[in-house]
C-alpha cells in the first residue's frame, strides 16, 4: 500500500464515519439517541467516538471490512513514522560527527 492509496482510504473512511453526521458531545447522548433510533427503525445503531473529529456520532456497527481497512491505515502510518524517526536520528548522528 503506498501513500496515495492510504490517503484515499483515509478519506473514504472519514467520509463514511464523520461527514454529514449529527454531532453529540458525550457518549451518553450518542448512545441514548442510538437506542431510541434503533427502537423506531428496527436497525441496530450504536454511538461511537469518531477517530477524525474526536466527537460522538451515531451509526451502524463497524463491519469486518472497515475494521481491516482502519488497521491497514494505522499500520502504514505507524511504519511511516518509524521510518521517518530513523532517518531523523541518522541525520542527527551524522551532524554530531561533523
Amino acid at each position: 500500500m503506498n501513500r496515495y492509496q492510504t490517503d484515499l482510504l483515509r478519506e473514504r473512511l472519514e467520509y463514511a464515519s464523520c461527514v454529514g453526521k449529527k454531532i453529540y458531545f458525550s457518549q451518553r447522548d450518542a448512545d441514548d439517541k442510538a437506542a431510541l433510533s434503533s427502537f423506531h427503525s428496527g436497525e441496530q445503531l450504536v454511538g461511537y467516538e469518531c477517530p477524525f473529529c474526536k466527537l460522538w456520532h451515531m451509526g451502524h456497527r463497524k463491519s469486518k471490512k472497515r475494521i481491516e481497512a482502519e488497521g491497514m491505515v494505522r499500520r502504514y502510518e505507524l511504519h511511516g513514522r518509524i521510518r521517518a524517526e530513523r532517518v531523523y536520528q541518522r541525520k542527527e548522528t551524522i551532524n554530531e560527527d561533523r
